[in-house]
């Protein structure tokens, strides 16, 4: 789906207000647009594809195991390669039961780099 504007100037003075009022009714017309089930599921693909190239570049297997013991998934995904760990792992995550589990992972993940990257804390902590 695509949007287009052309916006143009009638001769008539304008003010700073005159283009915020014309900016918000812009907006409001955009956020009115229906949005079709086909818009939603390629932003879920497109959004799914970015969590699969996040942990394929950023992570080890060795993290994504640790990830996995957060789960209590160790044991399914034993013997597993990096792909399928990672398939495993954000079939988990997408699992809306699982959303409260996921978001403290992602919370204590966040903290942990937090305390990693400080000079006086980073000693204090031994994480894999």
């Amino acid at each position: 789906m695509t949007i287009s504007y052309t916006l143009t100037d009638n001769g008539d003075e304008t003010t700073d207000g005159d283009y915020e009022i014309l900016l918000e009714n812009l907006m409001n017309e955009f956020n009115d647009l229906p949005i079709s089930n086909s818009d939603s599921s390629c932003y879920d693909d497109d959004t799914l594809m970015a969590e699969i190239v996040d942990y394929d570049t950023n992570y080890t297997v060795k993290q994504m195991l640790t990830i996995c013991e957060y789960y209590s998934l160790l044991k399914e995904v034993r013997g597993y390669k990096k792909e399928d760990i990672i398939t495993h792992v954000l079939l988990f995550e997408k699992n809306d039961d699982n959303q409260s589990i996921v978001l403290k992972r992602k919370e204590m993940w966040y903290y942990m780099n937090q305390l990693k990257e400080d000079d006086k804390m980073k000693k204090y902590i031994m994480w894999k």
